[in-house]
């Protein structure tokens, strides 16, 4: 099948967690530095403090509290994933594993190891995306997006734009209508895309919006901005 752009044009995102560091160790650590400085000091407050540390260190043993922890995402889109500032495409994705809170993704001999607070749901949405894209049918690249020897990328998104409009008054290979599906479709190449997106502005300004609608589901926030500057010429 090919592919059709979300209506509902989000991505979702789950919660990555970084547990931090044990309270206890935390309270052991500055025990110790608190009971050598009574020590040195001859002070009876400071050791008083450093064993009321050592208590506290081990109730937080006991109840596993941690300190300086923080909270990432993972976001699940339409064209793959991204932690961070590392997009992973579906088409480099080769197994998404879980086993309690860590989830595993392999991609082109690389391993990414996340731990997340909801795991299984994560593996679920994230297999049902990539299905998804593997459903779908590669884009046939369109010949005439293709550059001609020694044209700028000006003349040829205005080569290609001419070609549309003229297109737009018989049956013809460059509808403004598949431009559209092309800027959307992950499966195509990025330069094609972007190239349709420019040819679309300008021969199709009133197909632009569903483009624009079709950015919340992407990942990939290097492509996504690159589209965006072409939709707002």
């Amino acid at each position: 099948m090919s592919f059709e752009a979300p209506t509902s044009a989000t991505h979702q995102r789950f919660e990555v967690i970084h547990r931090g560091t044990p309270a206890w160790l935390f309270a052991l650590a500055l025990a110790g530095v608190v009971c050598l400085a009574g020590f040195w000091m001859e002070s009876v407050w400071l050791s008083t403090i450093a064993v009321t540390l050592v208590a506290l260190g081990r109730i937080a043993a006991q109840t596993k509290v941690r300190l300086f922890g923080r909270t990432d995402w993972v976001a699940v889109g339409v064209d793959g994933l991204r932690s961070g500032k590392r997009f992973i495409p579906w088409g480099s994705i080769r197994e998404i594993t879980h086993s309690d809170e860590i989830v595993t993704i392999r991609s082109n001999g690389r391993r990414l190891r996340l731990r997340l607070r909801n795991p299984f749901a994560f593996v679920q949405y994230a297999l049902g995306q990539r299905a998804e894209f593997e459903e779908t049918t590669p884009a046939e690249p369109e010949p005439a997006l293709a550059p001609c020897e020694g044209e700028t990328e000006d003349e040829r998104v205005e080569r290609v734009a001419d070609a549309a409009r003229r297109s737009a008054y018989r049956e013809g290979a460059l509808q403004p209508e598949k431009l559209r599906a092309l800027s959307t479709d992950p499966t195509s190449s990025p330069e094609e895309r972007l190239v349709a997106a420019r040819v679309l502005v300008r021969v199709a300004p009133d197909l632009v919006p569903p483009v624009r609608a079709a950015l919340g589901a992407m990942v990939d926030t290097d492509f996504r901005d690159r589209m965006r500057a072409v939709l707002d010429e």
